[in-house]
């Protein structure tokens, strides 16, 4: 009721059952028709104006319905159900109005536009495309309330519902990645083993068991990161969602995690490339967090972390030595490996070997497509890697792009 479409077409309603002027009738559609026209631009739509409208707000909307469904999956009351079948009898007249006969009605212009519109940057939106068939299937209010329960303990509600991944903002919170990375584990040619053991603690995560924070340390460009971007499509299906946090934002992890408790989502808190210069003091917030703190860590929520150091914070021969260092340098070793600690998984990442790296390329080419002699693509592969950055899944993937 607070959108400004839908009041406008309350407002449309009105006036043609009072029979008003008829110019003041075909200004208010003509209004919904620009409001609409609007709305498919700035969101890439295809198809129905209307009914796209109509389902997106059923997708971002965030009200008690959606809220309960995603928290006890589609455990409801019967008094609750009664008030979700009322709102989604209303809802299917909405949806099933024909935009052709308003206008006829008022004898305004046509609304082809509206009916068959295609976005000048034309995407498939799977969220709409997933409402709308629930919705064109359900013939009662009855079914279309049982539906949206079993949509809402899927993919959530709100803002959580409508993205895969996500950036913390100190001022706007939560906001979503429009375009994440559509990586998958088919493109992950290599470190399979590594892949297996993320996998398996994300299950154990997913399925409401005891799961642990993870960090993925190793070498340069070995797919670290990509893994855990293949977690978020490969899952997110499953409720999870990625939430990607940057060091400097550590003392905003309190309030993140207040947003995250009570959501029926499981979240993966992601921080790449991570590691601390000794006088970088974020790190404190994110030990008390993640263990030791007064206040536990949310059973919706663990945290992933990629890095090159192994023990994430900076480490100098000086704090070895009792005469320039410390006086107790064996507590201040400790005290940079206790943030490494909280992580209870560690999995390593290596440069590959030479026979591993073009075992790499040929079966990357292969996928790609490219066409090139056998001995020729080994050749240019090894030539690749000496010259550009040497061994490793990215040089890979580089190089393919160069052929490409």
């Amino acid at each position: 009721m607070n959108e400004e479409i839908i009041n406008n077409f309350l407002k449309l309603e009105n006036t043609i059952k009072s029979d008003q002027h008829e110019l003041k009738t075909q200004t208010i559609f003509h209004q919904i028709y620009h409001q609409l026209l609007t709305f498919g631009v700035e969101n890439n739509i295809k198809g129905n104006l209307w009914k796209k409208y109509i389902l997106f707000l059923l997708s971002k909307d965030k009200n008690p319905f959606s809220l309960n469904c995603e928290r006890t999956k589609t455990d409801l009351s019967q008094s609750f159900k009664e008030a979700a079948v009322h709102d989604c009898k209303i809802l299917l007249n909405l949806y099933n109005l024909e935009l052709k006969e308003v206008a006829k009605k008022i004898e305004s212009a046509p609304t082809e536009a509206m009916i068959n519109f295609t976005s000048p940057k034309d995407t498939n939106n799977p969220q709409l495309n997933r409402l709308d068939k629930i919705v064109k299937k359900a013939e009662s209010p009855l079914e279309l309330t049982t539906k949206l329960a079993t949509y809402y303990s899927k993919y959530g509600t709100g803002k959580l519902g409508q993205y895969k991944a996500f950036r913390w903002s100190k001022d706007k919170g939560l906001i979503g990645v429009e375009n994440p990375d559509p990586i998958t584990f088919k493109e992950l040619i290599a470190y399979q083993k590594q892949q297996q053991q993320l996998i398996k603690n994300t299950e154990s995560f997913l399925e409401g068991h005891q799961a642990n924070n993870v960090l993925l340390v190793g070498d340069s460009g070995t797919g670290k990161s990509s893994s855990i971007k293949a977690l978020m499509n490969e899952y997110y299906q499953d409720s999870l969602r990625i939430i990607e946090l940057a060091k400097y934002q550590m003392k905003e992890l309190p309030k993140l995690l207040e947003k995250l408790t009570d959501r029926g989502l499981y979240f993966i808190i992601f921080m790449d490339d991570l590691s601390f210069e000794d006088f970088e003091i974020e790190y404190k917030y994110m030990k008390a967090i993640m263990e030791g703190g007064l206040e536990v860590k949310p059973n919706n929520v663990v945290f992933y972390a990629t890095s090159n150091r192994s023990h994430l914070i900076s480490e100098k021969w000086q704090d070895r030595d009792e005469q320039k260092g410390e006086i107790h340098p064996q507590e201040a070793k400790q005290e940079k490996l206790s943030l490494a600690q909280r992580f209870g998984v560690t999995i390593r990442y290596q440069a590959p070997n030479q026979e591993r790296y073009l075992s790499i390329v040929k079966k990357l080419a292969q996928q790609q497509g490219i066409k090139l002699a056998p001995e020729k693509l080994i050749k240019q592969a090894k030539q690749w890697a000496l010259w550009q950055n040497g061994r490793s899944g990215r040089t890979v993937q580089q190089f393919i792009n160069s052929l490409k």
